[in-house]
């Protein structure tokens, strides 16, 4: 990976995850970029005409607080920063401005902290981490808010075989960025599959991959099977996800998506590419 984006609103859940980001950067040997949204009924171009010096000035107060922040995580982890590289932008919209600056800067990964959804809100809508899952066409990285990082030895691709030659290419290339070992894990509800399918799982029992074939039952969640399925502390489970619209995703949302508030784990959304 060449470039892991970071986003933070200083909380403990986004600190968190800045934490995590500087030790897979390490890792994965990868630059950093953090960002921050600043709140705004206005957006940067519309404050910038407007209100040239007084936008000037809070948007270099702004970059110095999240600085300061940054350099906070990296005491924390006694870890000395090279060049801080920060990003701030004004509006409303964070995900809209995350996912546009994601595609300016051609970043590989969003590594973002979750603490789950709220009570009502969530219920209905989601959490801010399941939207970016929902939308983003950059992988996302999704991290709980507990979560200590461990240097990343696996890399669990939970496949439904349904595209299986294209995502085994993107998800070897993770792989080899981390140094990590693939397995692949496919939950058998002992539907019917087409040849296709067919031919994707016989190519996969036959490599020498680390290939599980596990039946599953359909009274069980998905994610019941992968927290049963995954016991290794130093793995990543990698989810891809079909993109959805609004009310698509009102009805059931996505596995990422719900992973992303229930596992206890960090989780790796991919969008599919259809």
């Amino acid at each position: 990976m060449k470039l892991i984006l970071v986003p933070t609103d200083f909380s403990a859940c986004a600190n968190n995850a800045v934490r995590y980001a500087i030790q897979l950067a390490a890792q994965s040997k990868s630059d950093l970029l953090f960002f921050h949204t600043v709140y705004s009924l206005k957006d940067d171009s519309v404050l910038m005409k407007q209100f040239p010096d007084e936008y000037k000035k809070l948007k270099e107060a702004a970059k110095h607080k999240l600085c300061k922040n940054i350099l906070l995580q990296y005491k924390k982890l006694s870890v000395k920063p090279g060049v801080i590289k920060c990003e701030i932008k004004f509006g409303e919209d964070f995900t809209k401005q995350l996912i546009a600056l994601a595609g300016e800067v051609k970043t590989d990964l969003l590594v973002v902290g979750t603490h789950g959804a709220g009570v009502i809100k969530a219920a209905l809508f989601g959490s801010n981490t399941s939207h970016l899952i929902a939308k983003s066409p950059v992988p996302v990285l999704s991290v709980p808010g507990h979560y200590r990082f461990t240097a990343i030895k696996e890399l669990v691709y939970v496949s439904d075989i349904s595209n299986v030659t294209d995502e085994m290419r993107l998800i070897k290339s993770f792989c080899k960025k981390l140094s990590a070992k693939l397995a692949v894990v496919h939950f058998n509800y002992g539907w019917a599959k087409n040849p296709e399918e067919l031919k994707g799982l016989k190519k996969l029992s036959s490599s020498k991959i680390n290939f599980s074939d596990v039946k599953a039952s359909i009274e069980i969640p998905l994610l019941v099977h992968i927290k049963r399925n995954n016991k290794n502390k130093n793995s990543l489970v990698c989810l891809f996800h079909d993109k959805k619209n609004l009310f698509q995703r009102f009805l059931s949302g996505s596995n990422a998506e719900e992973a992303s508030m229930k596992m206890n784990t960090p989780v790796l959304s991919i969008q599919r590419v259809r």
